[in-house]
């Protein structure tokens, strides 16, 4: 449930989020058997309950605008419950910024993830570099003021470009 939570959380926070990134999530278990089942193990039989834990329904009505990667294998052996087209429509029909990834011939294994990792993590490091050199680069000078946990020693100008490995090191992402 790692891609479920790190959609619910980000969809529920997005002021604190830069990307979203997911492997197989399940994006809609208020609307599948086995999701239902869970749902009410812990919430009971309350679906507006559910939708708070539901990707999906969190979708339609949130404010984030985060760019969102969600990879799915085309074998995975749970994509019938895991609800990945309803949310592609979902995210579409919002104009979502979102690139949803079907990689043929995987599951829902370990190996999946593995092979796909490293391209989630650039992704990811990316936006919070861009995002970074957009909050610090303004009137070609660096703003050491803003934010207040960027080090002065870590900044440099190049150009336009601010160097912010100091920051990716000290802020990790959550996958």
């Amino acid at each position: 449930l790692m891609g479920a939570g790190a959609l619910t959380l980000a969809l529920k926070n997005p002021e604190r989020f830069r990307s979203v990134s997911a492997f197989a999530p399940i994006c809609a278990p208020s609307q599948c058997p086995w999701g239902q089942q869970a749902l009410e193990s812990y919430l009971g039989d309350n679906p507006e309950a559910w939708a708070q834990h539901d990707a999906n329904a969190l979708m339609q009505s949130s404010s984030m605008t985060a760019p969102l990667l969600v990879d799915q294998g085309s074998e995975d052996q749970f994509m019938e419950e895991l609800n990945y087209e309803l949310f592609k429509q979902t995210c579409e029909s919002k104009d979502y910024p979102a690139t949803f990834r079907m990689q043929p011939g995987y599951d829902h294994s370990y190996y999946f993830i593995a092979t796909f990792m490293e391209d989630h993590s650039g992704t990811m490091q990316r936006h919070c570099i861009r995002d970074r050199q957009q909050a610090l680069v303004f009137d070609g000078r660096v703003n050491l003021k803003s934010p207040r946990h960027f080090r002065k020693d870590s900044a440099s100008i190049a150009g336009e470009s601010v160097v912010s490995s100091w920051w990716a090191r000290s802020n990790p992402v959550l996958l």
